[in-house]
């Protein structure tokens, strides 16, 4: 299995609270409290299902405020099952999440629970190591927002507040982590978030209001996932199945370069994406008239810089076949996660 849901979030309201529900285990000792002409009310709580002790986990969450009548939970159905495999049995995942609830505490039905928030995730196993992908994507793709951390260390986010694809190693995050896996080296992960800013469309895109529009068939995510990455990531960069990369792209990338690096942006560009790479995938004129319209050089002297380069590149003896071009990377990620099953 190489799609599965990798997080649910749900927002529920009119929860019954059972008496000294906080005294139970898994309630986080520190709680807030309000005053009101009734004493102390509890306004907020906080309960982690891995604080149990009688077998219950999956990391699920529980954020209740009974003042606003409303109880979140979130929870990974990938760690209720299967050692961190991705899995589709989001029915199963629901039953043990019901029975972590009502054992904290709170009598709610989760099937008539608002989706707030459902990650669709696909592993794969790529060609070239996962840290080669990342800057291609970065510059080429219709988001460009990037977000690096520790916990995604050489990966993206690409999106917005509403909708975004992560990308990153998925077998690095999990050594780093210290968990034990099998999985296999180039193995990347590519996250599909459908985030509450963005809830009003994608329920009424894909028809998922509540978990009981979730089914166990894998089929129905991967029409969910396939539609955010054609339609939203890849969308200017398709012609039919075919990827076609523009190097207009490029110029906004040297733009970055040259805020950050000022009179050494052109260098440090060349050596972070190589001069032969460049040249092959949008030609040597194109090259020289982006270098150009960035640098606000004449075109004479960007041609002399550029074929002395590209002539101490060829010196190196590294064929430019050697090397995937962005082109080809970007095709594999299509091929990858949305074409293949």
């Amino acid at each position: 299995m190489n799609i599965g849901i990798d997080k649910l979030v749900l927002n529920v309201k009119g929860a019954n609270r059972q008496d000294g529900q906080l005294s139970n285990v898994g309630w986080a000792k520190s709680n807030n409290y309000v005053q009101t002409d009734n004493g102390l009310i509890l306004d907020k709580a906080t309960f982690y299902a891995s604080n149990l002790n009688d077998g219950f986990n999956g990391n699920l969450t529980i954020k209740d405020e009974p003042l606003k009548d409303t109880t979140s939970i979130m929870f990974n159905p990938t760690n209720f099952f299967s050692h961190y495999k991705l899995t589709t049995d989001v029915k199963g995942a629901m039953d043990k999440a019901q029975d972590i609830v009502w054992k904290s505490g709170l009598d709610l039905d989760l099937t008539n629970a608002q989706i707030v928030r459902i990650d669709v995730t696909k592993d794969r196993i790529l060609s070239e190591p996962v840290q080669r992908y990342a800057p291609t994507l970065q510059n080429y793709l219709h988001f460009r927002r990037q977000s690096k951390n520790l916990g995604y260390q050489d990966g993206l986010t690409l999106g917005n507040n509403s909708r975004q694809f992560t990308f990153y190693d998925r077998k690095l995050k999990l050594d780093l982590d210290k968990v034990d896996n099998d999985l296999s080296n180039n193995t990347a992960r590519l996250e599909y978030k459908l985030l509450n800013a963005g809830r009003k469309s994608w329920t009424s895109k894909y028809g998922i209001y509540t978990p009981k529009d979730l089914t166990n068939d894998a089929d129905q995510y991967q029409e969910i996932y396939k539609d955010g990455l054609t339609n939203l990531v890849l969308k200017d960069v398709l012609d039919g199945d075919l990827v076609r990369l523009s190097p207009v792209t490029l110029i906004h990338q040297l733009e970055q370069y040259k805020e950050a690096y000022k009179r050494n942006a052109w260098g440090y560009f060349l050596k972070h994406y190589g001069v032969l790479a460049l040249c092959n995938e949008i030609g040597f004129d194109a090259l020289v008239d982006v270098c150009t319209h960035v640098t606000n050089s004449k075109r004479k002297d960007v041609t002399k810089k550029l074929k002395k380069d590209l002539s101490s590149a060829i010196k190196l003896g590294k064929s430019v076949s050697e090397v995937k071009k962005p082109v080809e990377l970007v095709q594999e990620i299509f091929y990858q996660y949305a074409k293949a099953s």
